[in-house]
């Protein structure tokens, strides 16, 4: 997959919380990427969650049955 193509699913302040829903969402065959542009000292920024476009709807209704948001 072409890391340009990826869609933007969510993002998160709190790297735990974006890391259970990366692997809720892996673990229902859901490829995913995280990009993390926080701070390591201040932990300001975002945390960005992404999946492949084909995937996008399978990726909400996942979270939204999960209630992982």
């Amino acid at each position: 997959m072409d890391a340009a193509s990826w869609k933007k699913i969510s993002t998160y302040s709190f790297l735990p919380k974006a890391e259970l829903i990366k692997a809720t969402l892996e673990a229902n065959g859901i490829k995913c990427l995280l990009l993390n542009q926080q701070d390591s000292a201040y932990l300001f920024g975002e945390i960005q969650l992404f999946v492949h476009p084909d995937q996008y709807l399978k990726a909400l209704q996942i979270i939204k049955e999960e209630d992982v948001e």
